[in-house]
């Protein structure tokens, strides 16, 4: 059994040098994160582990004194962002599986993430009746799911999968937000963050990719293909009521690379790949723009070391 734990001591300050500012005086804060966990192995080559780590972001410049005129107003106010997050999983790791040498491992991960006052960027009608953006803190934002990866290594062939299951993406606010044209409810969901850029970065439901090839010609020639997958956003596409940052659609799919390398000796390679092999037209899961990612791509590099 391996038990590990530290403690992190944290201290930030921000201060203006407007002195016309009365609300922006010196601002500071400090926190202990603690982070500790527990790894036991039952039968050899297998391990159940568990931790707990506590981290702390404190507010940005950007956050707290920004003032663009007929755009957006600093929030000196503004509470630093925590979060929790607890994982619990187990380790699988065998040698010697199908023939002498080769190593077969698993690693599946349960994750729980949440962010007490959670920063986003709010909208409001100022005393002139002119709407502006202000960031705040809402309650909370939570991201839950499951991490799996496997992985198989010989002299003669490699394989490789790792999957991501979200089971949960969401923001909560504790009380209701009136702002007067639009009120946005207590409770749990995408649309407590409307005015936010966060929206744009819920995940994919799952994601995840799949990587094979062999090891050829006495190890010299490597070839091999990886297929990189993602489903829609968690929760689906929608538009939410009032929102000023629309998240952009983004269709499931399945990317296929091919790639490969020949080594002349111990300081001589040649590298070389085909990206995107179906040349599909699709944009990057969290994608913040309608960007699409490369088309067909066809690379390849020669490196000597002398």
């Amino acid at each position: 059994m391996t038990v590990f734990g530290s403690l992190r001591y944290d201290y930030y300050q921000n201060e203006s040098e407007h002195t016309t500012l009365d609300d922006f005086s010196t601002k500071s804060d400090t926190r202990l994160n603690p982070a500790f966990g527990i790894t036991i192995e039952p039968l050899d080559g297998l391990q159940i582990f568990s931790s707990y780590t506590s981290g702390w972001r404190p507010p940005s410049l950007r956050e707290t004194a920004v003032n663009q005129a007929g755009g957006v107003s600093p929030n000196p106010n503004l509470r630093p962002e925590t979060s929790s997050n607890i994982e619990v999983g187990i380790n699988l790791l065998r040698n010697d599986v199908i023939q002498a040498g080769d190593r077969l491992g698993f690693k599946a991960v349960y994750f729980h993430n949440t962010y007490d006052d959670y920063v986003i960027r709010e909208r409001f009608v100022d005393p002139d009746g002119f709407w502006r953006y202000q960031w705040g803190n809402i309650d909370k934002a939570k991201f839950n799911g499951y991490e799996f990866s496997a992985s198989y290594d010989s002299t003669k062939f490699f394989a490789s999968a790792g999957l991501t299951l979200y089971s949960q993406a969401t923001f909560c606010r504790e009380k209701e937000a009136n702002l007067i044209t639009l009120i946005l409810p207590a409770g749990c969901g995408a649309d407590r963050v409307a005015f936010d850029y966060g929206v744009m970065n819920v995940p994919p439901k799952y994601s995840g990719n799949v990587t094979a090839g062999f090891n050829l010609l006495e190890e010299k020639l490597t070839l091999g293909s990886r297929v990189y997958f993602f489903g829609e956003r968690y929760g689906g596409f929608q538009w939410h009521t009032g929102s000023s940052t629309e998240a952009p659609y983004y269709h499931p799919g399945a990317i296929v690379d091919l790639f490969g390398s020949y080594k002349f000796n111990d300081d001589v390679a040649l590298d070389f790949s085909v990206e995107n092999v179906g040349d599909r037209y699709y944009l990057d899961p969290l994608s913040t723009g309608l960007v699409p990612a490369p088309g067909r791509s066809f690379k390849m590099s020669f490196s000597t070391r002398f």
